[in-house]
């Protein structure tokens, strides 16, 4: 039986070259939501895994701070709620947010961490410490080509 896994983030170059992979593996199944996840309802997804490597921008300015730290909370909420059952979840991020300056951005991507790892589900944190490539149009020449060279 096929295992199935919710991707958030699914248009962003992450979320474009795990959607490849998942593709690709005849064990797995791909699940994604193209509206916002904020308006998911509750108990309406259900898979098997998740992968979370949605968040709204990192460019953010001064000007829009909370908004960013407000939509990035929402969506790991409704992400939550929107889950049938206990469901292991992979929370992507960057090293990055993990240093000084503390940013609006790196603020809400250590809240949404420790919001995940205090629900029900199992968590894993992919912090990454440089996301490169050329996206899945030059699939091989990116960071994500498992196979050997």
């Amino acid at each position: 039986m096929k295992r199935r896994v919710f991707l958030t983030g699914h248009q962003g170059y992450l979320g474009r070259c795990l959607a490849h992979l998942i593709h690709q593996n005849p064990d797995l199944t791909l699940v994604t939501h193209e509206g916002r996840i904020e308006h998911l309802p509750p108990k309406s997804i259900h898979c098997d895994y998740v992968i979370h490597a949605a968040a709204r921008r990192s460019n953010a300015n001064r000007d829009n701070d909370n908004a960013l730290l407000r939509e990035n909370k929402e969506v790991a909420s409704a992400l939550i709620a929107a889950l049938q059952k206990p469901t292991p979840i992979i929370y992507t991020s960057s090293v990055w947010a993990y240093k000084e300056p503390i940013t609006a951005y790196s603020q809400s991507k250590r809240e949404i961490e420790q919001y995940l790892q205090e629900s029900h589900h199992p968590v894993s944190c992919l912090r990454m410490g440089a996301l490169w490539g050329y996206g899945v149009h030059c699939y091989g020449n990116s960071f994500l080509d498992p196979s050997p060279h």
